[in-house]
Formats: C-alpha cells, sequence, structure tokens
C-alpha cells in the first residue's frame, strides 16, 4: 500500500478513500523520499518477478508517489505505464516526479481499481507494491483488474506477511500494548496491511478472480527506519497512521511515557545506518489462462 479527493465519485471503498485523502495522505507525501528508501527492495522484488518485456503496457494498482511506476517504465521505453490510486495528494507527488524527470511513457489516474472502468485486454501486466490490500472485496477488485488484461496477462506484487514475521510493526506495538486494553493485530481479512498474510487466502482470492499459475515467495529484507537516532525513528513511527492511532486513544498524561517506551524497544536495533528492523513480504504472481 491510495488516492482519490474527498468529494470525488464515491465507491465501495469510501474508508479507504478518506483514509488516503486525509491524514495518511500528508504523512505519505511528507516522506515520500523516505517511504521509498525504506520499501525500494521490495519494489526492485516486484520488478524482477513481473519480467517485464520492452513495449508492454503496465498497470500499477495503489501507485501512491509513483516509485514503483517510475522503475517500470525504464523497462518499457516502448511500452507504456498507467499508475491509478485513490490519493490526489500522493498523485500530485508522483506527477511531479515525472515532469521533472521528462518521462513521456507514464501516467496516473484517480481512481479506485476496484470500480474503475479499465480498457478491457489493454494491458500485459500489472503490478503493486503493498497496493492491493485494502478493497472492501477483494475477489471483485482482481476481477476487475483482470479485465485490464490480455489472454496470458500478468500480475505481480508485493504484500506483508503477518505480524509476527515484521519487526517494524511488531516491535513498537509490543513496547506500548500494555498501555491499550483493546490492542489487537489487525483482522485478517480486514482491508489493511495485512490482508493478504495468509498465502491460501491470496490463493482463492486470486483463483476466484480468474487468475490461475499463482506463487508465492518469501523474501526478507531490512527495513531502515528515518534517521541516524533512535529519536528520529520513533518520531517517523509516532507519525504514521499506526502510531497516530495508537496515540489518538492514549491518556495526555502517558503520550511521553509510551514514546519513550518506543525508543527503549528500538536501541537494540541501533546500527550504523540507523535503525533497521526485519521485514517480510511475499512476493505473488499470477496470469490469465
Amino acid at each position: 500500500m491510495t488516492d482519490r479527493p474527498m468529494g470525488a465519485p464515491a465507491s465501495n471503498n469510501e474508508g479507504q478513500v478518506a483514509y488516503w485523502n486525509g491524514e495518511e495522505a500528508d504523512h505519505w507525501v511528507s516522506r515520500s523520499a523516505d517511504y521509498d528508501t525504506m520499501l525500494q527492495a521490495f519494489s526492485e522484488e516486484v520488478i524482477r518477478a513481473a519480467s517485464i518485456s520492452d513495449g508492454e503496457h503496465i498497470i500499477d494498482i495503489g501507485c501512491g508517489c509513483g516509485a514503483l511506476a517510475i522503475v517500470a517504465s525504464t523497462h518499457t521505453p516502448k511500452g507504456y505505464v498507467t499508475g491509478i490510486d485513490l490519493s490526489r495528494r500522493m498523485l500530485n507527488v508522483a506527477r511531479a516526479r515525472v515532469a521533472s524527470r521528462g518521462i513521456a511513457n507514464l501516467d496516473f489516474l484517480q481512481e479506485d481499481a476496484q470500480t474503475h472502468s479499465f480498457e478491457p485486454a489493454s494491458a500485459e501486466l500489472v503490478i503493486s507494491r503493498f497496493g492491493v490490500m485494502f478493497f472492501s472485496d477483494p475477489i471483485a477488485s482482481f476481477a476487475n483488474i483482470a479485465s485490464a488484461l490480455r489472454p496470458q496477462g500478468r500480475l505481480a506484487f508485493a504484500c506483508w506477511q503477518a505480524p509476527l514475521m515484521n519487526e517494524w510493526f511488531l516491535v513498537p506495538c509490543l513496547a506500548v500494548a500494555r498501555y491499550f486494553e483493546t490492542l489487537t493485530t489487525p483482522q485478517a481479512d480486514a482491508p489493511g496491511p495485512f490482508a493478504f498474510a495468509d498465502k491460501d487466502r491470496v490463493i482463492s482470492i486470486l483463483a476466484a478472480a480468474g487468475f490461475a499459475n499463482i506463487s508465492l515467495e518469501s523474501v526478507h529484507h531490512p527495513m531502515p527506519l528515518p534517521g541516524t537516532t533512535t529519536a528520529e525513528a520513533t518520531d517517523f513511527f509516532i507519525q504514521t497512521g499506526m502510531g497516530r492511532a495508537l496515540l489518538a486513544t492514549a491518556a495526555p498524561e502517558v503520550i511521553e511515557e509510551i514514546t519513550n517506551k518506543i525508543d527503549l524497544a528500538i536501541i537494540p536495533y541501533l546500527t550504523n545506518q540507523g535503525v533497521v528492523l526485519s521485514s517480510t513480504a511475499w512476493i505473488v504472481t499470477a496470469e490469465l489462462p
């Protein structure tokens, strides 16, 4: 895992529309360079798995600020890349990046991939870097995405494995769990970062949407948090949607204590390159019959 302004046409993803055009959009825009660095290894994994051929039309789902779409465009200079996202502000960043680089074979749509009327059979490849776990109806969404693919069209995306497999989530959350009586791991089938953690669920969804030859590869990479100190890394975490949600329910008198607990918890992960936590994802590939 992103774009559509508040007032844009309604979709079945109203909650996600609002979320990715509110404070979360502000956060991702202000930290877009940090996220590009943190997630670069997974962009490379998706590009590797996609096996792009020059001349292909590629669609990037949940393209956000455009990092993956920009890389994909360099692999198909005779083809074209279309990025689609819910977040108007993130797409503004993506468009500015493309303009500054003079990229001619890439454009963006502010739409909901779950309901957007794609041009039928217009693309050879659909890709995504953590942008497909937020659909309210994932089977319908992937069936809609499949409509954009030609026969034998391909799908390649990254999605997070379970929270227990991801220190970037687990370490700070465990550090503050005792302050929150209702703190639980996200529901396995609810839209959110870990919605596709279950391998069998991903296979079932894609098969029901019409895909075949479905494969999930487990990949593990370091996750470098922004900054060179634990204080900077903690500040980044509490600015994320997850961090803001936690602090919003905390009593004012314990917010400083909570921040200190997170800072202490990540000290063991401080390196010469700053705080580095682990991350584990699936690289999912599939194709149409």
